[in-house]
């Protein structure tokens, strides 16, 4: 079962984000709703909308997550005997 990545409960705010850094994403997930000449207010408008209609398999998300971190623990030596 696939689930939403962020659930109506969590919101985040994406004019905190530059205008820059919104206009990376635009260009990274070629947005076909917002032109390069766009205001940051539509910028965050698209972003948003786009960012809430991804969906993501929770446990594969978290399965990932978990890997990543044992990776960073050997990697660093912080727990040699668990490597």
């Amino acid at each position: 079962m696939r689930e939403a990545c962020v659930t109506d409960v969590q919101r985040i705010n994406f004019h905190n984000l530059e205008t820059a850094a919104l206009k990376r994403y635009r260009r990274f997930y070629k947005l076909p709703d917002v032109g390069p000449n766009s205001s940051k207010d539509q910028l965050v408008m698209a972003v948003g909308r786009h960012f809430m209609a991804q969906v993501c398999p929770a446990v594969s998300v978290i399965a990932e997550g978990v890997d990543f971190l044992a990776r960073v623990i050997c990697h660093r030596g912080i727990f040699d005997w668990w490597c």
